[in-house]
């Protein structure tokens, strides 16, 4: 393994690392290009035979997706001083960490544009032509922490490491459980994930992003199993009042049990999710002037492209994990007659003169919230007497 201030083939200058599940990630800066780039490798624990010859057929796939400018590059795989995997390196934030600023959800308008975007990369995966004549790469393990947003509000799918070639089986998988339980369709516990597998998982991200919350609970590997498999979801309304309908039965469409309910394809759920683009009403806060990023609520700060996401090194030279501002405070307030935006230290609407309606206080967190919301806008709970 490598340290800080090491240099890696007399190229790539470690700058940080951090741990991750099957190996570490190293923070590099190429000498040659002066470019910053990403290095995976695996840990001392995986690199049996099986192991290393997994992660280069998966390398490798990743590799010929080419250039997309809705997926991560990876631009070479490695043998020596150790196997490793060279990427593009992407300075914005994860949908992970956005839902985790807007926890009440995100804008309607953002999260429709975010899945188009991790659909238009899907389907240049599943429909990428292999040298060896195979035809398309399933990802297996599409989920909110391996779709990166670039500064110019640009998703792009990452983490290719559960990778595979459609038709073919992985060295030491085979047919086995491979994914992210909270993600996985009811076929992908049997090992027969398919194409089909990254559209349920782009529905539960949709969901996600929409309402802050997965479709089922939290729990044990089984329990959540058993949900997925047996359970049915209460209407995305419960959570989300103002979901137009089409997007509703398009996540819910997604997330059908049997794959033969889902869209047919990438290509499919693509076309039908930007029809349904189109018919969104406008959202009420503008979009950012700089990446056209839309928050679901006035902040201060834009989340996509505000200051540098930054990787500060601890004492041991251990890249820490991003870090990510808090939510900003709300500027204004929605005036209920004409639905005007007002400075917060105005007691009136400034267009209509209507009054100021009492700020309802969310009794979880204790927050205040316009007297139009129904879900707290710092936590998410639901306000009492809110329909």
């Amino acid at each position: 393994m490598f340290e800080v201030n090491d240099l890696i083939n007399e190229q790539y200058e470690v700058r940080g690392w951090a741990q991750g599940g099957m190996g570490r990630v190293y923070f590099v800066f190429d000498q040659v290009t002066h470019n910053h780039l990403v290095i995976k490798t695996i840990k001392e624990d995986f690199k049996s035979a099986d192991a290393c010859d997994r992660f280069e057929m998966e390398a490798k796939a990743w590799i010929n997706l080419k250039d997309h400018p809705h997926i991560v590059r990876a631009m070479s795989f490695h043998r020596v001083p150790l196997p490793f995997l060279l990427e593009e390196f992407i300075d914005g934030p994860s949908l992970h960490e956005l839902i985790k600023r807007e926890p009440a959800g995100l804008s309607i308008q953002q999260a429709v544009e975010f899945a188009i975007h991790v659909l238009r990369g899907l389907h240049h995966a599943h429909t990428t032509k292999m040298p060896d004549g195979a035809v398309g790469v399933i990802h297996r393990d599409l989920k909110p922490h391996n779709i990166l947003i670039t500064r110019q509000s640009r998703a792009k799918i990452a983490d290719f490491g559960l990778a595979k070639v459609a038709g073919e089986s992985t060295p030491s998988s085979g047919n086995s459980i491979v994914g992210t339980v909270h993600y996985m369709p009811p076929e992908q516990f049997k090992g027969k994930a398919k194409q089909l597998a990254d559209i349920y998982a782009l529905g539960v991200t949709l969901y996600e992003m929409i309402t802050g919350q997965l479709p089922f609970p939290r729990g044990t590997w089984y329990e959540v199993a058993h949900h997925i498999e047996k359970s049915l979801r209460g209407p995305i309304s419960m959570l989300r009042p103002d979901v137009p309908a089409l997007v509703g039965d398009f996540v819910y469409k997604c997330l059908r049990k049997k794959p033969s309910e889902r869209p047919k394809s990438a290509l499919e759920a693509l076309r039908e999710l930007e029809a349904i683009k189109k018919s969104l009403p406008t959202e009420r806060v503008r979009p950012c002037a700089q990446c056209d990023y839309v928050a679901r609520y006035e902040v201060n700060e834009c989340p996509v492209c505000g200051p540098p996401v930054t990787f500060p090194n601890s004492g041991d030279g251990i890249l820490t994990p991003p870090v990510v501002p808090p939510l900003p405070a709300l500027t204004s307030w929605q005036c209920a007659t004409c639905g005007e935006a007002v400075p917060l230290n105005y007691g009136f609407c400034l267009t209509c003169g209507s009054k100021k309606r009492a700020e309802t206080k969310c009794f979880n967190c204790a927050a205040d919230n316009p007297p139009d919301f129904s879900f707290c806008c710092e936590c998410g709970t639901k306000l009492r007497g809110k329909s």
